[in-house]
């Protein structure tokens, strides 16, 4: 398996960059907003799904550091909100 590198352009099929460049125009104007958050969400969630699924992705170990790391600083700001 070779590796993939960093800057690589995506070959995946579930390429998520139209709606993340969507996502942006739409959030320019208060009138689509809603749409561009959308669109972003499901463009970041193609994302991490089609790197995850990346047969090149062998460790999972930085993947779920960022995880544990994420949740632990979203719930302290969650509860302190």
């Amino acid at each position: 398996m070779t590796p993939v590198a960093i800057g690589q352009p995506s070959t995946s099929p579930t390429s998520p960059q139209p709606s993340l460049i969507l996502s942006l125009k739409w959030l320019s104007s208060p009138a689509t907003a809603r749409h561009g958050v959308i669109a972003g969400e499901i463009g970041a969630a193609l994302a991490v799904t089609a790197t995850l699924f990346n047969p090149a992705l062998v460790q999972y170990k930085w993947i779920a550091v960022a995880l544990i790391v994420g949740a632990a600083i979203a719930s302290r700001s969650a509860w302190s909100a």
